[in-house]
């Protein structure tokens, strides 16, 4: 998943996705723009 995600969104401050099974992921973002361009699409 990570490497789609790279290719395809570049994240302003960065972004931590960490695998938490079952296809669920945890989505840290390191600055708010990012976390409101997330929210907004």
């Amino acid at each position: 998943m990570r490497p789609t995600l790279a290719s395809v969104w570049h994240p302003i401050g960065g972004v931590s996705i960490l695998n938490l099974g079952r296809e669920r992921y945890l989505f840290h973002f390191y600055y708010e723009v990012d976390v409101e361009r997330v929210m907004k699409n």
